[in-house]
């Protein structure tokens, strides 16, 4: 796979995030639309035409900010400037970081949407299941050093009454001896370690394959236990697609990296690798880290 601009990459990942969000309308990354007011072809990283939500025939216009620090005044002005030119609907901005304050207020007055997209952090999270694990405890009995006794007065003992089978009047081969018992679970606790007598009247024990014998008494050796296991999920999302306006952020998703690349490989011909995918949100943190 071929390099990318990081910037680029940020785009293609913001056009699959447009394709997402409005599933019924035409997205395109780095298209080109007249200029009206300037009279010359404006370039658009993703334009979003046909149907956006409830509304029919819009045309939306998507600008990506791939930025180490948060989005200023100018930058909104010259991409209000461009929504006015083209005669976009809506305008959207996508950006890194997030919006100064007086970009916010500016946008906010002229109908420009501001959105942060990035990799999400624990803190992204509160309020909102991220992982379900469970503990299940499962009783296991088994039924040690059984003795059946047999109407031909003959015995079988078996260490392990598990590898004992019975079969029924008609002939039909039924689980082992331990199933006839394991129903009632409570009295089986309560008679752990004890001897006790098991219920296989009218079962016959299985000697061969053509020969059987009935049973006239079953008893063996009671132990149970519990077996316990734990199963967990978490989920696949790991970075964030989130408004933010002058009165705070809003309109919160979680949207999973690898969905979104898989979506930009085949919509808008993303030929950057998973690990340079990956440096777009690292560069981010760096960079903003070392400002701070």
């Amino acid at each position: 796979m071929a390099n990318e601009k990081l910037e680029t990459v940020y785009e293609k990942l913001g056009a699959a995030v447009q394709s997402l969000v409005s599933p019924d309308a035409t997205v395109v990354h780095d298209d080109r639309l007249p200029g009206h007011l300037s009279g010359v072809d404006r370039q658009i990283d993703v334009s979003v035409r046909g149907r956006v939500g409830t509304r029919e025939h819009v045309l939306v216009i998507a600008d990506g900010k791939h930025y180490a620090d948060t989005v200023r005044l100018v930058d909104v002005g010259a991409f209000s400037a461009m929504v006015e030119d083209v005669r976009a609907d809506i305008g959207v901005l996508i950006t890194t970081v997030g919006y100064q304050r007086g970009a916010l207020a500016f946008a906010h007055a002229k109908n420009i949407e501001t959105w942060v997209f990035r990799p999400a952090e624990d803190d992204d999270w509160t309020g909102y299941v991220r992982t379900i694990t469970a503990h299940v405890g499962m009783p296991a009995v088994e039924f040690m050093d059984a003795i059946v006794t047999l109407a031909s007065g003959r015995q079988v003992e078996a260490a392990n009454a598990g590898t004992i089978w019975f079969v029924d009047d008609e002939g039909d081969v039924f689980e082992p001896l331990t199933s006839a018992f394991a129903t009632d679970n409570d009295r089986l606790k309560r008679s752990s370690g004890e001897r006790i007598a098991i219920p296989l009247g009218g079962y016959f024990l299985a000697l061969d394959e053509d020969n059987t014998d009935p049973i006239v008494r079953a008893e063996a050796v009671v132990r149970t236990s519990s077996f316990n296991f734990t199963f967990g999920y978490r989920a696949k999302e790991d970075w964030i697609f989130q408004r933010q306006t002058p009165a705070g952020l809003a309109d919160k998703r979680f949207l999973e990296l690898a969905k979104l690349t898989r979506v930009a490989r085949g919509r808008f011909a993303l030929t950057a690798s998973d690990a340079q995918v990956k440096k777009v949100g690292r560069r981010r943190r760096k960079r903003a880290a070392a400002k701070k």
